[in-house]
């Protein structure tokens, strides 16, 4: 079947796509554990058999939003997932021929894991904020990834009312961010839009000799411009508010998925959706 206006729609029995990248989720009728360590058929975003500490590791520098599954050590499907500054797990499991994230279905009733983590993309009751930027096992490490191309969230040179029209139409949640150019060709000097009590709000980002900085003040670890934007996930004294929610830009985040499915990623934006609320710390000037 073909995809229209964007929705994730079924391809096989275990294949779903998300944003058009195939989901796809081979596994097994005898076993409840999840999916069989056959590393030739599993998707872009399966890690394979790795240890807990290998997964906190692995997610450890990524934004929020950042995902991946794993098995781990008794054979379980294990979603990693990157929120507040912390890299959680949480058990993946067939029950009943319904696939669960800790031991739960919220309602989904997905016959397969793909159709479970592609509705976990979406907002959900009583899930944290959605999966939004997954973490290919044959990508390239993030410390190799700050080419803008590689950016997720980063948007080019969009002018300030489009970012604040796109923020409109994704109902100003609070949390919601991504990146633009200041100038055209200007690689050095960029704007952070992110939302903050309900309304857009630009900030200042450079990169300087000494490392990238917010609003003219440089942030511990920021060597970077993806390095600064996950230290920006956690509440900071002169930071208005947690960044939760990237919008992604498809057309560049493109590089970031494997070559064999890269020519089918479409140039759409992301929908990020409401995450629970977080109370922000002291706003500071744009």
């Amino acid at each position: 079947k073909q995809a229209r206006k964007g929705r994730a729609v079924s391809v096989d029995e275990n294949v779903v796509q998300y944003k058009s990248v195939p989901f796809s989720c081979p596994e097994t009728a005898s076993t409840n554990k999840g999916l069989p360590i056959t590393m030739s058929k599993l998707p872009p975003w399966h890690h394979g058999a790795i240890s807990k500490a290998q997964a906190e590791e692995l997610g450890a520098p990524y934004e929020t939003g950042a995902w991946f599954v794993y098995t781990g050590s008794n054979k379980s499907s294990i979603l990693a997932f990157k929120f507040k500054g912390k890299v959680t797990t949480h058990a993946l499991a067939k029950i009943n021929d319904v696939w669960t994230v800790n031991k739960k279905h919220f309602g989904i009733k997905a016959a397969n894991m793909g159709k479970l983590i592609q509705r976990l993309t979406k907002p959900l009751d009583g899930w944290p904020a959605p999966l939004s930027i997954p973490i290919f096992k044959d990508g390239k490490p993030f410390d190799e990834c700050d080419d803008l191309d590689w950016v997720p969230y980063y948007h080019g040179a969009k002018k300030k009312e489009e970012c604040d029209e796109a923020l409109q139409k994704l109902g100003m949640k609070d949390g919601t961010f991504m990146v633009r150019l200041y100038k055209a060709n200007q690689f050095d000097l960029f704007v952070l839009t992110v939302v903050y009590k309900n309304k857009p709000t630009h900030h200042q980002i450079a990169k300087t000799a000494d490392g990238w900085t917010i609003n003219r003040k440089a942030v511990e670890g920021a060597t970077s411009l993806r390095r600064l934007i996950a230290a920006l996930a956690t509440p900071k004294d002169f930071w208005p508010v947690p960044l939760l929610l990237p919008v992604i830009n498809y057309s560049s985040y493109a590089a970031m998925i494997p070559s064999k499915v890269a020519g089918l990623l479409k140039d759409k934006a992301a929908e990020p959706a409401a995450a629970q609320e977080s109370e922000p710390a002291k706003e500071s000037e744009p």
